[in-house]
């Protein structure tokens, strides 16, 4: 059975909104006040393990490939969680009057990269085009009434904003989130 995700008293109710939005919208008001020196940021939620030791800087590799995101899984989202927001995204590249880059256009839309844990550098979250395409969405009341989460959209402005050739499968990492595991059974990149 679907739980109705506008319910205010299902897991997903009013707090649950708040907190997607506040993630999304409020963190470039903070972002912006950090350091010039800060060039990467990763997320790993509090409720994820590592398995094993990462036997590498993680801020190196992506720095000397010239890498922006990185990831450890891509699946797949429910479409009742994503109702619409494809839609006001392709809404908000046709507004901006040019084409929609091959990595946007190409992407499997029931697809979305795991954010629970995520590396990436720091201006891909502090540009203008990323705060713009956050507004044009909120503004479109789906974070909060729809439950659209941080992980589609995320997954929405990297494929809009980063080239599919800066983006990394960090498939070495032994890492699980819930029912989500990644085996890091792959070697440890070059």
């Amino acid at each position: 059975m679907l739980r109705n995700y506008t319910d205010k008293n299902s897991y997903c109710g009013e707090k649950y909104r708040k907190l997607k939005a506040i993630l999304l919208v409020k963190p470039m008001r903070w972002v912006f006040n950090l350091s010039e020196n800060v060039c990467c940021m990763t997320r790993l939620d509090d409720d994820s393990f590592l398995y094993r030791p990462i036997t590498y800087d993680l801020f190196v590799f992506m720095r000397d490939r010239r890498l922006l995101y990185g990831y450890i899984q891509v699946r797949d989202e429910a479409p009742v969680l994503t109702r619409g927001l494809w839609e006001a995204a392709d809404e908000y590249v046709r507004g901006g009057g040019g084409d929609a880059p091959e990595f946007y256009a190409t992407w499997k839309r029931t697809k979305i990269y795991y954010t629970n844990f995520e590396i990436s550098a720091m201006s891909v979250w502090t540009s203008l085009r990323y705060a713009c395409l956050v507004d044009y969405i909120d503004r479109r009341g789906g974070i909060y009434y729809r439950r659209w989460g941080d992980a589609p959209i995320k997954t929405i402005a990297v494929t809009l904003f980063v080239a599919r050739s800066q983006t990394h499968h960090f498939a070495d990492i032994a890492y699980k989130h819930n029912i989500y595991t990644n085996t890091g059974r792959a070697k440890q990149p070059p």
